[in-house]
């Protein structure tokens, strides 16, 4: 067996094994959770997703709570004394600590940091790739949009099979089944500046939508990529401890297992795609975000991975930050945290269309207050960390198309529905649903609007390419305005309807004034949707895990903080 299958099988996890040590304390979380469906479901009119976010916190209330504070499982017998239970740990959550001035801010009403997000084009990016021209660049968005896609698949497929799909293989192979994420060889799109540590440590983090666990590289590396910071060393942090086998945290997420060597320490391992993976050890420290407003939160026994034999595409950041909705991913662990902080995020990709140098921006906990169209997270028949949005129709210059039902819903065994996702560049649909939106755009950009089609040159990648966009228009700069692009607007459940303005539908494919349809098909009749970025510049997109629903507002988010 070679070093990186021996080192990927040491960290497969059971999903079968509790933490050796810690069973009086995983039993009181069974029981807990238990109950927690059991009443829960037991309402009239309680939504799944309520019950998931419940559940959700109670596991990150049971992960910090020391083993003398923990009720045994035969105290929490009456909905009441749990509904007691988690308002205590909501009170209390997690130490945290701010500078006076976000201490007086968060005894308002509500309280969020808001901090820059850089895409990997930024000239201050590690991904930046100055010597290849925009068409290189966005074919090779386009590649990876395809990589995201497969991965998401898998993902998504691993999700609705984890009961019943066991282990059987070492090595990566087997780990790709199980505990496969989203990222693929993707290489991540968006990036954010935190710290780690005690003194702090810069890290460069991909934000990742699809992904709960946050992890990083760390030091003593057994195999690590290259990284623009330099890589982070535990040994060199006061506020730095491992997470042993008998903490509950150990059984927190199918990611995790007990080592039985290495003084029973618990480790994780997470795959992207094919050839990418993080293995090492679940550990705790203190997390840093400094605001744009000049604040800074520090949250104390932040749960992350440090990751120690590390290999991929993502060369240049540190890691990766997971914002899904998993109880491990960040939203969760800092609405843990007390002061006020709610299970929201709030992202604002700036339109690099308009400008390819621009910062767009982050919320943690509540944004300033705007307009915002809201929609229920759709809720398909398996649990999820993904975003699934209840998208029911698209419309081409206000003619609503007609596609059937079925390429937007899930299927009986679970399959189909739509993800919004940082990740992946292009909105990806099914073949019906893009062959009625291709087939809609063509005729009325020929008909109204008197736009010539033209095709993708030749060159890098451009096989995949070619295959991939196929609707692009020679448009000089100066005509590209709103009365020479077709409207198209995404319709999605309780009314909510989103007019993409000319930037979110045609992109620039080179610098030549060609532009190309930010739209494509994937190679299935069903299956997942995604909603990529490019339709999510300059909007303010506000995930509520609060109240189950995701939020739209159009905003100029290179400058509108």
């Amino acid at each position: 067996m070679n070093e990186p299958r021996r080192a990927c099988a040491a960290y497969v996890v059971s999903l079968s094994r509790r933490p050796p040590g810690g069973e009086q304390m995983w039993d009181s979380a069974a029981a807990s959770s238990s109950l927690l469906w059991e009443t829960s479901l037991a309402d009239s009119g309680t939504d799944r997703i309520d019950v998931l976010a419940k559940h959700a916190e109670l596991v990150l209330g049971i992960i910090q709570q020391p083993t003398h504070e923990l009720a045994p499982a035969s105290a929490i017998k009456s909905k009441a004394k749990l509904r007691a239970l988690l308002e205590d740990r909501h009170r209390h959550g997690y130490p945290i600590e701010h500078s006076r001035e976000e201490n007086a801010k968060s005894s308002s009403s509500s309280s969020g940091l808001v901090f820059d997000v850089i895409h990997r084009q930024h000239p201050s990016s590690p991904y930046r790739q100055a010597s290849k021209s925009h068409e290189e660049v966005m074919q090779e968005h386009v590649r990876r949009g395809m990589l995201r896609l497969d991965s998401l698949q898998k993902s998504t497929f691993a999700e609705r099979t984890s009961n019943t799909m066991p282990l059987t293989r070492e090595g990566p192979s087997a780990l790709q089944e199980k505990v496969i994420a989203p990222a693929g060889e993707w290489q991540g799109e968006y990036l954010v500046q935190m710290q780690i540590g005690t003194p702090a440590r810069p890290i460069l983090l991909i934000i990742d939508t699809g992904s709960g666990l946050t992890w990083i590289q760390c030091a003593p590396c057994t195999q690590c990529f290259a990284q623009q910071e330099p890589i982070f060393d535990p040994a060199r942090s006061t506020s730095y401890a491992r997470v042993n086998c008998s903490h509950p945290a150990c059984g927190a997420s199918s990611l995790f297992q007990c080592a039985e060597t290495h003084n029973r320490t618990c480790e994780y391992g997470v795959q992207y795609g094919s050839s990418s993976f993080s293995t090492g050890v679940v550990s705790t420290d203190t997390l840093t975000v400094d605001s744009l407003s000049g604040t800074a939160l520090r949250l104390h026994s932040f749960l992350f991975g440090c990751g120690i034999f590390n290999q991929g595409q993502m060369v240049g950041s540190s890691g990766l930050l997971g914002l899904s909705r998993s109880a491990i991913a960040v939203p969760m662990q800092l609405a843990g945290a007390g002061l006020n902080f709610s299970r929201k995020f709030t992202h604002c990709f700036a339109d690099l269309a308009a400008n390819r140098n621009a910062t767009s921006f982050m919320y943690l906990g509540d944004a300033r207050a705007h307009q915002l169209q809201y929609t229920p997270f759709a809720v398909p028949p398996f649990r999820t960390q993904f975003y699934y949005v209840g998208l029911q129709g698209i419309s081409v210059d206000g003619r609503r198309l007609r596609i059937p039902a079925s390429a937007f819903a899930f299927s009986v065994d679970g399959t189909g529905g739509t993800v919004i996702d940082s990740g992946t560049t292009l909105t990806l649909l099914v073949r019906p649903a893009y062959a009625a939106l291709r087939a809609a755009f063509r005729a009325a950009a020929a008909r109204k609007h008197r736009l010539h089609a033209s095709a993708v040159r030749g060159g890098f990648n451009s096989t995949v390419t070619s295959h991939v966009i196929d609707t692009c228009y020679r448009i000089p700069a100066e005509e590209f305005r709103p009365s020479r692009v077709p409207a198209v607007a995404l319709h999605f459940a309780g009314g909510v309807d989103l007019r993409l303005p000319p930037n979110n539908v045609l992109f620039p494919f080179d610098d030549h004034g060609l532009f190309c349809l930010a739209f494509t098909g994937t190679a299935s009749d069903v299956g997942i949707n995604v909603i990529g970025n490019i339709q999510q510049q300059n909007f303010r997109i506000e995930y509520d895990l609060e109240n189950s629903r995701i939020g739209f507002g159009r905003a100029y988010c290179a400058e509108d903080r």
